[in-house]
């Protein structure tokens, strides 16, 4: 689909030996760099300390957008792995650069279209929106990515310990020349943008949506959260087998929210026939996870926000193999382990030190905005009082 916009290449839309190496690399290298382990966390505590110090705490009791906010924090952890640099969280300039991968999943639908229907391309109106998207995808380029590489270029030593993700790239195409290029390691850095950015923010968004518009399940986050960590210390990754309610609470909002419903593109590698159909070979298929976090044979009452339906009769997380939030199989998100930390210690770390409402006179707002490829709530203000 992205071969429109930028050739087959990157983590996500690339394909064949180039996308078991790439992913293969990635895979390795951000581990190394922390994800999934300690070193992560404390990235993610010192941006979710950042955000409570010098956004919330002066917000403290009067209506706010912690969106914008949110992002910095969240695109902060990943550049921070990337590049070794950071934008400062309350920095108006990053937001500039980093809106364009905000404004993106606006136009996804235009990219499906023509990439399942590619004379649409020739078209005036379609000419004009792709162009569009061209200019869109290539500032963050142009102004954040590129940038990043040269300067790494410039300083990296090949045969050194890599500081960044950046510099295992390059360090890989000085080895690899043929597969790492700077078309690929461009689309690469975008793609974990692309995967980590949007989708983290967003969901944050829906957590606390839900727990403003849900003050009852607001109450046994904070309950679970005060009984297992306590005033005196943050909360850490090493709380989450303790805390079930919450794990079942994030689990929920993602099930509901349904951030990603539209799972990543695959091909077929044979012809197959299913429900009476003949799918053939080299068929983009295209599953709709949002239809099955949504079945009431997987989910009963499946419009209801339910945490329960993820605790068993000990009160201990239940799994479902029905909740697919990061998709399945070899092509699922590589981020994962990544966003869960982030989203736990987001959620804890906030309601550990604040009660969520809405600001008098609104009721909360459930629907999403215009684009059904990354879900968003529509942007709203809360509450955050002390307690």
């Amino acid at each position: 689909m992205f071969t429109l916009l930028y050739a087959d290449t990157g983590l996500i839309f690339s394909s064949g030996e180039l996308w078991k190496q790439s992913r293969r690399f990635s895979l390795h290298h951000l581990r190394n760099f922390g994800m999934g382990g300690a070193k992560l966390e404390g990235v993610i505590r010192d941006q979710v300390e950042e955000l409570l110090d010098r956004v919330v705490m002066p917000n403290e009791g009067k209506p706010f957008c912690i969106d914008d906010n949110l992002q910095n924090a969240i695109a902060n952890i990943i550049w921070g792995m990337v590049s070794s640099q950071r934008f400062d969280i309350t920095d108006t300039r990053a937001l500039s650069v980093m809106k364009p991968l905000d404004d993106l999943v606006y136009f996804l639908p235009t990219i499906f279209l023509v990439a399942l229907c590619p004379p649409l391309m020739y078209l005036p109106e379609w000419l004009t929106k792709l162009d569009k998207v061209k200019a869109m995808f290539q500032l963050p380029i142009d102004n954040l990515i590129q940038p990043a590489i040269d300067e790494h270029d410039r300083t990296v030593d090949l045969n050194g310990e890599p500081r960044d993700y950046i510099d295992c790239m390059l360090q890989e195409r000085s080895r690899n020349p043929q597969l790492f290029t700077n078309r690929h390691m461009i689309r690469s850095i975008f793609d974990l943008f692309i995967a980590g950015y949007d989708t983290t923010t967003s969901t944050l968004r829906w957590a606390f949506l839900y727990c403003c518009k849900f003050p009852q399940i607001q109450r046994k986050l904070r309950e679970e959260i005060a009984n297992i960590v306590g005033k005196e210390r943050s909360p850490a990754l090493s709380d989450r087998p303790r805390m079930p309610y919450t794990e079942a609470f994030i689990m929920e909002t993602q099930r509901m929210a349904n951030i990603a419903p539209f799972g990543v593109e695959h091909v077929t590698r044979e012809e197959i026939q299913l429900g009476g159909y003949t799918i053939p070979r080299g068929a983009q298929v295209i599953s709709l996870l949002m239809a099955v976090h949504m079945d009431e044979k997987h989910f009963p009452e499946p419009e209801v926000f339910r945490p329960e339906r993820f605790l068993d009769d000990q009160g201990r997380v239940k799994p479902n193999r029905a909740l697919m939030p990061f998709s399945v199989g070899k092509r699922s998100c590589l981020g994962e382990a990544l966003a869960r930390a982030e989203l736990f210690l987001f959620v804890t770390a906030l309601l550990q030190r604040y009660s969520l409402r809405f600001p008098d006179g609104f009721d909360g707002d459930l629907s999403c905005s215009e684009s059904k490829f990354i879900r968003q709530p529509n942007r709203y203000d809360l509450v955050m009082e002390r307690s």
